[in-house]
């Protein structure tokens, strides 16, 4: 593979940690035969991708133009995996030890390529001192050749902290971002996380380890409505009692690019609630991917933990793959999850149709309606009615 040879034979700016590193190689690509990527094609022309170092040759300056821009936030931006903005002491680089985490997704190649050379990572710590932090991360990948583009994120979210974050991503068709965020919330600390794919050509994969402690609240909010190729792996580690967690998510897929999504809530303590809510409309010759699943271990009684895929299909060449899943070794507790995929209802068409709508507007409205019910759900006023108005650019 051409980007473990890269690594090898050229000079970088990270240390390599060789054991991971042959973890990767002795896996090698994924197929349709391995279990997390049996339904998800691999990013085009992945064989001939290498590793980007810090020096790598830039391309075309990329338009950020399609990310929302919150005018309250603080602001810091990634640049093919490295941030010049350090200015502010919540934000520094910290070394840290590259080694594999327990997470589902701890046997990807991607993401112990990154393990393998991620000894440096982005620490950012909010405390209770800054009432209702937010802040804006973009993280744009612009090289001139195919390039893997390695980046660690550690956001801590001290005891009573309260924070909104919104993450960006933003690439050109000659980069994959591979993407490690690690996200620690204290007790009583509340958490808002607002993921954004909304670039043409960005190929992206993110992988989300998340604890939670008691008391704790999370809500994230993960859109993809443009990208070639977005795979987003999240894990959730409810370790607390009376810790909340929402995972609510839209994605648009259409051409033939892959809109990916998986994720594993597990409740490790007692009194929790969760609550995934992810919906999708694939178009075209789109594929889109949803894996989910609740674990609830034995000793997290009066778990509260539901689970909800629906999708709508608006070509006969789209594809959806759903599997929605329960894991529970505990009795008291109240848990459900469901999956539903299908076309637009001829019923409701005629519907709109018999009131003088005609039929591609009428299709436009069920549309727009269906991706309002996750779109509503996102408390901050601004950014939902910003989201109305990208989907309404995208379905016309």
């Amino acid at each position: 593979m051409k980007f473990i040879e890269s690594l090898k034979e050229q000079n970088h700016n990270f240390k390599i940690n060789s054991e991971i590193l042959h973890q990767a190689e002795s896996l090698g690509l994924p197929n349709f035969k391995t279990e997390l990527w049996k339904n998800t094609p691999l990013p085009r022309n992945i064989y001939d991708y290498s590793i980007a170092s810090h020096n790598s040759d830039r391309n075309l300056p990329l338009s950020i133009s399609d990310v929302f821009v919150e005018p309250n936030a603080e602001y810091y931006k990634f640049e093919n995996g490295y941030c010049q903005q350090l200015k502010n002491q919540q934000l520094e680089n910290q070394q840290i030890e590259n080694k594999t985490d327990e997470c589902f997704f701890a046997k990807d190649i991607f993401y112990l390529l990154n393990k393998s050379i991620g000894n440096i990572a982005n620490h950012f710590v909010f405390n209770h001192k800054n009432e209702n932090q937010i802040v804006r991360f973009d993280y744009i990948s612009d090289t001139a050749n195919l390039e893997l583009i390695n980046l660690q994120n550690i956001f801590v979210l001290e005891e009573s902290a309260n924070a909104e974050i919104f993450l960006n991503f933003i690439g050109n068709d000659n980069t994959i971002q591979n993407n490690i965020f690690t996200i620690i919330q204290s007790p009583n600390s509340h958490l808002k996380i607002n993921i954004l794919s909304n670039n043409k050509d960005s190929q992206i994969i993110n992988n989300f380890r998340i604890i939670i402690n008691n008391n704790a609240h999370l809500t994230i909010n993960n859109v993809s409505m443009k990208g070639t190729f977005i795979r987003n792996n999240i894990q959730v580690d409810i370790n607390g009692s009376n810790a909340e967690v929402i995972a609510n998510c839209f994605y648009f897929v259409n051409e033939m690019n892959v809109a990916d999504n998986h994720i594993l809530m597990n409740h490790n303590a007692p009194n929790s609630y969760s609550n995934q809510f992810y919906k999708g409309i694939i178009g075209e010759e789109g594929r889109g991917i949803f894996d989910g699943k609740i674990y609830v271990k034995k000793d997290a009684q009066k778990t509260d933990a539901y689970q909800t895929n629906r999708n709508i299909l608006t070509s006969d060449d789209a594809r959806i793959f759903t599997k929605p899943a329960l894991e529970i070794y505990a009795d008291d507790v109240k848990c459900s999850h469901g999956a539903t995929s299908g076309f637009l209802q001829e019923e409701e068409i005629f519907y709109l149709m018999s009131r003088g709508i005609d039929k591609e507007n009428s299709q436009k409205l069920l549309l727009k309606a269906f991706a309002n019910d996750v779109i509503e759900k996102i408390s901050n006023e601004n950014y939902r009615e910003w989201l109305g108005n990208q989907i309404e650019k995208i379905l016309d």
